[in-house]
C-alpha cells in the first residue's frame, strides 16, 4: 500500500470502529447469571463456568455497574469472549503465580486504590447482583484490541488503569 492510499484505508478503519461502537452501544445488557453456571467439581467445591456457546469468538466486552462502564476488555480468537467472561469468576488459591485469571477480579480484592471486597465470593456476588455486560463480536483479534483501546480512551473506566504486579498475590 502506498503512502497516498493510507488516508483511504484509515477512513475505512475508523468507519468500521464507529460501526462496531454503535452496535455495541445499541446492544442489550446481558446478565452474568444467563452466561455462568455453577457446578460441583469435587467434595463441596463449586466452580463457575460459562454455559453458552454463543460467545465463542473474538470481541470486546464492557462491564457495567448501574449505567457506568467500570471495565472494558477484549478477547482473541484463541481465548474467546466465552473464556474471558468465565475468567472473571476463576480463583485458584493454590497458584503461586496468579490466583486470579482476570485483572478486574484481582483489582476488586487487592488493588490498594480500588479494593472493594475481601474475598472472591463477595466479588462473584457483586458480578451476579450488581453488574451487567455488553459485548460485540469481531472478526479479528486486532479489531477487538483496537475497539477496546478506543472504548477505554472514550469512557476511562476506573478499573482499566495500570496494575502493578498482579502476580505477586
Amino acid at each position: 500500500m502506498t503512502t497516498e492510499e493510507k488516508p483511504t484505508e484509515l477512513t475505512k478503519v475508523i468507519s468500521n470502529l464507529k460501526e462496531k461502537y454503535e452496535k455495541l452501544s445499541n446492544s442489550p445488557f446481558q446478565n452474568f447469571k444467563d452466561y455462568i453456571n455453577k457446578r460441583r467439581t469435587g467434595i463441596g467445591k463449586r466452580k463457575e463456568y460459562p454455559k453458552t456457546e454463543d460467545l465463542i469468538s473474538a470481541g470486546v466486552y464492557c462491564i457495567y455497574e448501574n449505567q457506568d462502564i467500570i471495565y472494558v476488555g477484549s478477547a482473541g480468537s484463541s481465548h474467546t469472549l466465552r473464556h474471558r467472561i468465565g475468567d472473571l469468576f476463576v480463583y485458584n488459591e493454590n497458584s503461586k503465580k496468579n490466583k486470579f485469571h482476570h485483572t478486574l477480579t484481582y483489582k476488586l480484592i487487592y488493588d490498594k486504590d480500588l479494593k472493594r471486597f475481601d474475598n472472591i465470593n463477595e466479588v462473584r456476588e457483586f458480578y451476579f447482583e450488581k453488574c451487567r455486560f455488553k459485548y460485540i463480536k469481531t472478526k479479528r483479534d486486532a479489531e477487538a484490541h483496537a475497539l477496546e483501546y478506543l472504548l477505554i480512551m472514550l469512557f476511562k473506566p476506573p478499573f482499566n488503569n495500570e496494575t502493578k504486579n498482579q502476580n505477586k498475590q
